[in-house]
């Protein structure tokens, strides 16, 4: 009824059994990506129970999924939405010299910030206030500023209106030519 296929090249191989193998490698394939987009899904749903999505934790979570999933690192900060350079960098910013000024004038003074970083611009030190304010932040050094004195509650009289006339007397200047 139907025609025997015929031979695609010399060696035997029939059009049928090319297609199947070809139909065996695509669905090998499909199977190792669906493998690794069902680890991908699961590595996710792991770092979302944490909810941390500060871009050091970021680089922190890195560093255990592929430590923990076995995967590289390119994956990993692929998964996690980061550069592989950021993952790789270290910063070499020297911040102890202005800790150490900002814990100095903090034992002379009982001030916030503000009152810090003044004094430590009148001693000649270059550093603009973000430098400083980013260090005394990450010294975890906030100090409260004090509260003001609040004075008491005035006593509010009501005003006396007088029983007869021209017992008070008041006067109005709106202009003085």
């Amino acid at each position: 009824m139907f025609p025997e296929p015929r031979s695609i090249n010399g060696n035997g191989s029939t059009a049928v059994s090319r297609l199947a193998s070809l139909r065996n490698e695509e669905n090998a394939k499909l199977k190792k990506m669906y493998a690794n987009l069902a680890l991908d899904n699961e590595i996710l749903r792991e770092v979302i129970e944490k909810k941390t999505l500060t871009p050091e934790a970021r680089k922190e979570i890195v560093g255990e999924i592929a430590e923990e999933h076995d995967i590289s690192i390119t994956r990993a900060c692929r998964l996690m939405d980061i550069h592989k350079s950021y993952f790789y960098y270290e910063s070499t910013k020297d911040d102890s010299e202005v800790e150490a000024a900002i814990r100095q004038k903090a034992e002379v003074t009982n001030e916030g910030f503000w009152k810090i970083f003044r004094l430590i611009r009148k001693d000649g030190y270059p550093w603009n206030h973000k430098k400083v304010h980013r260090v005394y932040e990450a010294i975890h050094f906030n100090k409260r500023k004090p509260l003001r004195k609040r004075l008491p509650a005035r006593v509010k009289n009501p005003l006396v209106t007088p029983d007869q006339e021209n017992v008070t007397w008041s006067m109005d200047f709106v202009t003085d030519v």
